[in-house]
């Protein structure tokens, strides 16, 4: 049970032992889907694409946030993103820094993917992307541009502890009462007044 406890505990707490990772699709798509930004004609940016994976230990499972660039100009474009997650009442849970999308060759589209693991019993999520251009291309003055997406993984581990403590409750609760309506009723006593006819 304190096992069980500990357990529940960390996962509230956003287990961050293993530390959030992020990879570049080795097929990202030919296109952009959805309306992508187009930041001064040089390249376009996606929105942010949040894929959970729930577990039912109490570790919540994994997320995973994807954002996708294509370079639309003459020279390649070396970016940096930061990727991060907190909850619903904007605590922190984990956080990716500087993830380099080196050379992004002209016409190529990149999809990045961080993937973190272990995100605890908190339910709903808000993943964040931004995203640091170079200072300027060719002159043009860029800025950075943050990409935001919400999602929730439904608590197994706390939904069933949840369960088995009402179903718990209630059998103590039938129990008590099985007890209350088997106990003996007191002997009345007799009484030594007087007898009236």
């Amino acid at each position: 049970m304190t096992l069980i406890a500990m357990s529940l505990i960390c996962g509230l707490a956003g287990l961050t032992a293993t530390p959030a990772s992020a990879e570049a699709a080795t097929n990202g798509p030919s296109g952009m889907s959805g309306e992508p930004t187009n930041i001064h004609d040089f390249f376009y940016v996606s929105g942010l694409t949040v894929l959970p994976a729930p577990q039912i230990g109490p570790e919540g499972g994994d997320l995973t946030l994807e954002f996708t660039m294509k370079n639309v100009s003459t020279a390649p474009i070396t970016s940096s993103l930061r990727f991060w997650l907190d909850n619903a009442i904007n605590l922190p849970v984990q956080t990716l820094d500087t993830v380099e999308v080196a050379n992004l060759a002209p016409g190529e589209t990149r999809t990045m993917r961080a993937t973190f693991e272990d995100v605890g019993q908190w339910t709903f999520f808000r993943g964040h992307v931004t995203m640091t251009p170079p200072v300027d291309i060719a002159g043009t003055a860029l800025w950075s541009l943050t990409r935001d997406s919400f999602t929730l993984i439904l608590p197994w581990f706390l939904t069933a502890m949840l369960v088995l403590l009402a179903a718990l409750v209630l059998a103590v609760r039938q129990l008590l009462r099985l007890r209350r309506s088997r106990r003996p009723l007191p002997d009345l006593a007799l009484g030594y007044g007087p007898v009236t006819s």
